[in-house]
C-alpha cells in the first residue's frame, strides 16, 4: 500500500502479523511518532521482537510480517492460504472447528 501498487490477501496476512505484533509486544512494530520515520522503518526498518517472546510465536510474527507478499505465511491462493496460518507451531492445540462453532470447553 505504501508504494501504491494495491494490495490483495498477502496484505490481509501482513495486517494479522501487525496485530498479533501489538499484541504480543505492546506496540506496532517500526513504530514512529513522525509518519515519514514509521513509513521508511516499515519500508526498510530490521523487525525488532524483544527476548521473552517463544519461538512459535517468533517464527509466526516473522513469516507474517515478511515483507515479500509472495514468500509471507498465508500467500498461497485462496483458502489455502488461511489453511497454512492455522497449520503454523504457534497455533498447535487450537481446535478451529469448535471455534468456528463457538464452543468452548468449560
Amino acid at each position: 500500500m505504501l508504494k501504491k501498487m494495491g494490495h490483495g490477501q498477502a496484505l490481509d496476512w501482513y495486517l494479522l502479523g501487525v496485530l498479533l505484533y501489538e499484541m504480543v509486544v505492546g506496540v506496532t512494530p517500526y513504530f514512529s511518532s513522525d509518519k515519514d520515520v514509521l513509513f521508511n522503518n516499515i519500508l526498510y526498518g530490521k523487525l525488532k521482537l524483544p527476548k521473552g517472546i517463544d519461538y512459535e510465536a517468533k517464527s509466526l510474527l516473522i513469516s507474517l510480517l515478511n515483507r515479500n507478499p509472495s514468500k509471507r505465511l498465508g500467500s498461497v491462493a485462496g483458502d489455502r492460504g488461511a489453511l497454512e496460518i492455522m497449520s503454523h507451531p504457534f497455533f498447535d492445540g487450537i481446535d478451529w472447528e469448535a471455534l468456528i462453532q463457538k464452543k468452548n470447553e468449560g
